[in-house]
């Protein structure tokens, strides 16, 4: 049989409709997007343990079902339930014996249909669902696989190249490597990275124009780019940081430790 549940007013922040497509998954939880931010998602039969119908579906609501949204000071939860009836002006009856220690409930009253209606306790429903276990997260995407870190080592130099690559390898990170500006622009368009480390003086491209090559790719702004070099003046300094690089790196103060260190605050 159908039972009806009652919501303190004072607790519900809003009603809405919610489609399967509005429904999202976070850190393995259900949640739904409400004014922007997500926001924990529960069916009320899970919370208060109990059988129920699958809901109805609403063929004019294509599927959509109710939600509650309660607000508890900076808290929000969204309750899935069947239908949303009415509001009115109850009388709780506070100590009904049977429901004095029944969590999640605050009380009864009875409804003008001479139905009694079991009044929920927000608070309550709010911890139930936190302690609820998370459902099992959905497959990691394609990034999220990727949990070794990339990096693009641009060096003309076969002996550096081969001491640089041996240094971030030992590090664990994964190393694609280029022999200059040119041929480091085309493989960064065919490999997803996470920084980009390069020599400056280089044949066909240097690397301060590699670096403000990168900075003119909107989706590459972030993309950190170390330059190692042996030019160590103030003036090339200066001209590094213009082109866009996050860190410079002269060869002969170069230690491994300085590199990644550098690569580990940048990433």
């Amino acid at each position: 049989a159908q039972r009806s549940y009652a919501l303190p007013v004072e607790y519900v922040h809003t009603t809405r409709l919610v489609a399967p497509s509005d429904i999202l998954t976070v850190q393995g939880r259900k949640a739904i997007l409400q004014e922007g931010k997500p926001i924990s998602l529960v069916p009320l039969a899970d919370l208060l343990e109990i059988q129920t119908a699958k809901a109805v579906p609403a063929s004019s609501q294509g599927e959509k079902l109710p939600c509650v949204i309660l607000a508890l000071g900076g808290e929000r939860l969204g309750l899935l339930v069947d239908a949303l009836l009415d509001e009115q002006e109850v009388v709780i009856k506070p100590h009904v014996p049977l429901l004095k220690r029944v969590r999640n409930v605050s009380g009864a009253t009875i409804l003008g249909s001479g139905e009694v209606c079991i009044v929920l306790h927000p608070p309550d429903l709010l911890k139930s669902a936190q302690k609820r276990v998370p459902a099992s997260a959905p497959p990691p995407r394609r990034e999220e696989q990727r949990k070794t870190p990339v990096v693009l080592l641009v060096e003309d130099s076969i002996t550096t190249r081969t001491q640089e690559k041996r240094i971030l390898e030992g590090a664990g990170y994964r190393v694609i490597t280029a022999v200059d500006g040119v041929d480091a622009f085309q493989k960064l368009s065919m490999h997803p990275v996470d920084a980009v480390v390069s020599d400056i003086q280089m044949p066909h491209m240097d690397g301060l124009t590699l670096t403000a090559r990168i900075r003119q790719q909107k989706k590459y702004q972030e993309l950190p780019i170390i330059l190692v070099t042996s030019l160590a003046t103030e003036e090339d300094k200066k001209r590094g940081i213009e082109a866009g690089a996050n860190a410079y790196i002269t060869k002969p103060s170069f230690n491994q430790t300085i590199l990644l260190d550098t690569l580990r605050r940048l990433i």
